[in-house]
């Protein structure tokens, strides 16, 4: 059980690595980083009990926030509380769509 417990936070740790690259790196002035189904599993199984409440939880340890959460989609992450909280999929929708059109009014 000890060597379960010690690869699940190795696992962790690689994930949070990932997301805090992607925030600072990859994302721009959006920072949302949306981390799919297959690499979820890894760490939290999709029948594990709890589980959108142990992905918050590691969120808050690594400095992030779960702003949205789909069951066998993704989750998505933002850095810090300080961020609108979204919190549905019509929300994250018009997010993305005012996210796009800002892009294309600075791109002409």
């Amino acid at each position: 059980m000890k060597l379960e417990t010690s690869f699940k936070r190795g696992g962790m740790k690689i994930l949070a690595a990932r997301i805090k690259r992607q925030l600072l790196f990859d994302t721009g002035k959006w920072g949302r980083c949306a981390i799919y189904e297959n690499e979820l599993g890894r760490i939290w199984p999709l029948n594990e009990e709890n589980r959108k409440r142990k992905i918050e939880q590691f969120a808050k340890e690594y400095g992030f926030r779960l702003s949205f959460y789909k069951p066998g989609l993704c989750a998505i992450f933002e850095k810090g509380a300080s961020v609108q909280k979204v919190t549905t999929q019509q929300d994250h929708y018009a997010a993305r769509q005012r996210h796009h059109q800002e892009r294309l009014r600075n791109f002409g």
